[in-house]
């Protein structure tokens, strides 16, 4: 993989229902800069997946995925607070 080339630090998680998120930082940036480049991978048989950031779900960064005309669609999200709901 060429990214791997071009980066200064690179993260990967894959969860156990095969979903995973990689995060990678490209090098030379500007203390400044706080650009990164974000990986989301699901089996096509997924309706939908999200990973969240944070010790805790509320107040946590989420970013949600789902398939649309044959494109991804991604957006972000800010939980307000946790509920557990299982598997969907």
């Amino acid at each position: 993989m060429l990214v791997g080339h071009f980066v200064s630090a690179q993260v990967q998680y894959c969860s156990s229902e095969d979903t995973c998120i990689a995060i990678s930082i490209p090098e030379n940036q500007k203390a400044v800069e706080t650009s990164f480049f974000v990986s989301l991978q699901a089996p096509a048989s997924a309706k939908w997946f999200a990973f969240g950031f944070g010790s805790q779900m509320a107040g946590s960064l989420i970013l949600v995925a789902w398939p649309y005309n044959n494109e991804v669609i991604v957006s972000t999200r800010l939980a307000t607070y946790s509920l557990l709901v299982g598997n969907v």
